[in-house]
């Protein structure tokens, strides 16, 4: 008799927080980002935030508080600079439209570009489950811009987004991560809200000038065969990297 009190007692639980999802909640998630690039001597891992509600999402990569961060070191492609942002990346997702803004760089050069999140993720869900902060989450993988990944969400949390730009799922992505041991995101504190968190678009008043992500490729591809044939006076060279999370360059 106790088994069936408890079991029903979840089921109106889980009633009334999609009732009140549907109307106005939001949530906040912080994540842990680690990111270790192929040929790279060090591994950053910061913390991220991503805020949600029923109409938008935005996730924060908070580069400027991190401790670890190398301005120089040498790595496999020679020695690398990595210069600290002025202002802390964020992805901005419109959930109504399914498009996703964020800003790439080409040598301090910036571009925001648009991508539809319809298309970005071709999810595979498997029948393997794990639990994540006290939530039930399920398996699903997808090969995305180069790499095979692997995450886990939950529909305990009905919000279809995630962390970075991953999305699409029905459900909230608890952990993302490649196959590769490249990239991983992580979910360590969830805060549910039983009102809607006003979101602001950081790119909506350069929101018409975004490009695409085919558009950006084909200007990072010509900037990088300008520069396999650029020689310094002294004789040295400059490059930029085939890849970073996402290909650039199909090798």
């Amino acid at each position: 008799m106790k088994y069936y009190f408890i079991l029903l007692f979840g089921c109106l639980c889980s009633l009334s927080y999609s009732q009140t999802t549907e109307a106005n909640a939001s949530i906040i998630v912080n994540y842990i980002y680690t990111k270790q690039l192929e040929g790279m001597p060090n591994v950053t891992e910061i913390n991220s935030t991503l805020i949600a509600n029923n109409n938008v999402a935005a996730y924060e990569m908070d580069f400027l508080n991190n401790s670890n961060f190398v301005r120089e070191s040498d790595g496999e492609q020679g020695t690398i600079l990595a210069i600290r942002p002025t202002k802390n990346p964020i992805i901005f997702k419109d959930l109504k439209t399914d498009k996703v803004f964020n800003k790439e760089n080409i040598m301090s050069k910036f571009y925001l570009i648009e991508d539809d999140l319809s298309v970005m993720f071709n999810w595979t869900l498997s029948q393997n489950y794990k639990e994540i902060l006290g939530y039930k989450c399920q398996e699903a993988t997808t090969h995305y811009r180069g790499r095979d990944y692997k995450a886990y969400f939950t529909t305990e949390i009905p919000f279809s987004t995630g962390p970075w730009k991953f999305g699409g799922l029905p459900g909230l992505i608890l952990k993302t991560e490649s196959l590769d041991g490249v990239f991983k995101i992580v979910a360590n504190k969830i805060e549910l809200k039983n009102s809607q968190s006003t979101i602001e678009n950081p790119f909506e008043s350069t929101q018409n000038e975004a490009i695409s992500w085919d558009e950006f490729i084909e200007i990072y591809q010509n900037k990088y065969l300008d520069l396999q044939n650029y020689r310094s006076p002294a004789g040295g060279s400059m490059s930029i990297p085939t890849k970073n999370i996402e290909t650039y360059i199909k090798e």
